[in-house]
């Protein structure tokens, strides 16, 4: 059950990126975490 479930998952997040979404989500997240390393 649980293969089933990270698939559904997995396959959920594939569409999210292809729509953008999950690109957007991770590039503010990554750009948070470079201006609290760099103390900006």
């Amino acid at each position: 059950m649980k293969e089933a479930a990270w698939a559904d998952v997995a396959e959920r997040r594939l569409e999210e990126l292809r729509s953008g979404k999950v690109v957007g989500v991770t590039a503010e997240g990554s750009l948070a975490k470079a201006w609290r390393r760099f103390g900006l």
